[in-house]
């Protein structure tokens, strides 16, 4: 091969040829039988297709079945999307209960607060979940603390999570608007000092919850509205909330292909360096990364160790599943 090979695979044609294998990969390639004769191919020229039914691809098709399959993929994520909002959790997370509709008990992965073991008696608990709700109301931008006056508390739930919130507490949260076809789920996380607080100079933000938020704020450009923070009723404990359910989008990395993992990974990378230019000095980390290839390489050969470990950490854990060492199941909210 040619030095400067893998450029190529940046072209314009080289994209428009990952479009077209998608498209491809979505037949019975091995019934795909070409009609005509090899030297018959050549560009501008009808190329037909035979599989369960016989089809022309010109150009000018091709580029046409090309942008509909983007269309109809970006349709659906969006549509994929709209579906993972506070309706969606109702459904799957409440249930009608002797005062109107509550937070249904999934123990061990959501354990509603009456069914929380705790000092105080129920209502008194209800009384501090309220405190906390007002507190937190209190933390968010004047037009968006009109907007949450529509609702009111109704539930509360201690929630398991995914890996990165191990160890630490957090709930959801069911409001009730209009009425109980108009619910709203917020999320509360448990916010502890940050791993870089050993290496950096101390942080301005004495509550490890605000500086969550003030993070994420600063760092995304479109963060989440309902971003506020408390601080727990024992006065040691910092939480941050935040929607529960609000629509993110996610891409099936186990099911992409070539293609679209690498207009993903280029979406990831250029979302991360903005959040880096938002938040530093955008001019002295262009210096400092400059226009050669030694970071990209150092960063690429990291991702791949990063990689690597994951599956040994991952095997590990099935392991101990697998002989009985530690118990898991499966999160069926999600």
């Amino acid at each position: 091969l040619k030095q400067g090979w893998k450029r190529q695979l940046d072209s314009p044609g080289s994209v428009a040829l990952g479009h077209m294998l998608d498209i491809y990969g979505q037949r019975s390639w091995w019934r795909l039988v070409p009609e005509q004769p090899r030297d018959e191919y050549f560009i501008g020229e009808p190329i037909r297709i035979a599989g369960a039914e016989t089809f022309i691809l010109s150009g000018q098709e091709a580029y046409d079945n090309i942008r509909s399959l983007d269309e109809k993929r970006g349709e659906k994520f969006v549509r994929k999307a709209r579906s993972k909002g506070s309706i969606h959790a109702f459904r799957k997370l409440a249930e009608e209960g002797p005062d109107g509709y509550r937070i249904a008990s999934q123990p061990p992965l959501i354990v509603p607060l009456r069914d929380m073991a705790a000092e105080e008696s129920p209502e008194e608990a209800k009384a501090i979940v309220r405190d906390q709700f007002e507190q937190y109301r209190a933390t968010l931008p004047d037009h968006m603390g009109v907007l949450l006056e529509r609702f009111s508390y109704r539930d509360l739930a201690l929630k398991v999570v995914g890996v990165g919130s191990v160890g630490t507490r957090c709930f959801i949260v069911l409001l009730k608007g209009r009425d109980a076809q108009d619910p709203f789920f917020l999320q509360i996380k448990e916010a502890v000092g940050s791993v870089l607080e050993g290496h950096l100079p101390a942080s301005e933000y004495d509550h490890h919850g605000q500086r969550v938020v003030v993070g994420q704020r600063l760092m995304q450009a479109s963060s989440d509205s309902f971003l506020g923070w408390t601080t727990g009723s024992n006065g040691d404990t910092h939480y941050y909330w935040r929607q529960f359910k609000d629509m993110k989008g996610s891409v099936d990395v186990d099911r992409a292909s070539l293609s679209t993992m690498r207009r993903y990974a280029g979406l990831c990378g250029w979302t991360l360096a903005r959040a880096h230019a938002r938040s530093g000095d955008a001019a002295a980390i262009a210096g400092y990364l400059g226009s050669g290839q030694v970071f990209d390489r150092a960063l690429a050969e990291f991702s791949v160790a990063y990689a690597d470990q994951n599956e040994r950490d991952y095997a590990a854990f099935v392991e101990a599943i697998d002989s009985g060492r530690i118990e898991a199941t499966s999160d069926g909210s999600e």
